[in-house]
């Protein structure tokens, strides 16, 4: 709000659910899947032997559970991000991955209100 900028369709039209899902899907998935595989490793720790550990410990006993293949997930997550910023440097229009995904395109429009919530509550 302060930057005064706007996600929108590449016509100009309001951005949806659907770009919306789009343009976070990639980073959700990879993500979805980490805290999945993260989970069901925490579920071969006993309660008993989680609540005995010492909190600092309480993560080493879950880590020994999880897959091997989980750090590869992550470390795609996090390319994936740098990958982003990449992008984003390199095209005239300044659109990251995940705008390209959902056909959107981030405009600057400086007549757009600093606080719209505000607006909002003196028409009613």
């Amino acid at each position: 709000m302060i930057a005064r900028i706007k996600v929108t369709r590449l016509d100009g039209s309001p951005v949806g659910w659907r770009e919306a899902f789009l343009r976070n899907s990639v980073e959700t998935f990879l993500a979805a899947i980490v805290y999945f595989l993260e989970l069901k490793a925490a579920t071969h720790v006993s309660a008993a032997d989680y609540t005995a550990a010492a909190v600092s410990s309480r993560a080493a006993l879950v880590q020994v559970f999880v897959p091997s293949y989980t750090v590869i997930i992550s470390w795609l997550s996090k390319g994936y991000v740098m990958s982003e910023f990449v992008v984003l440097w390199l095209n005239r229009k300044k659109r990251a991955i995940h705008d390209f995904i959902a056909g959107t395109v981030i405009i600057h429009d400086p007549r757009l209100p600093l606080f719209p919530w505000k607006g909002k509550a003196e028409k009613s």
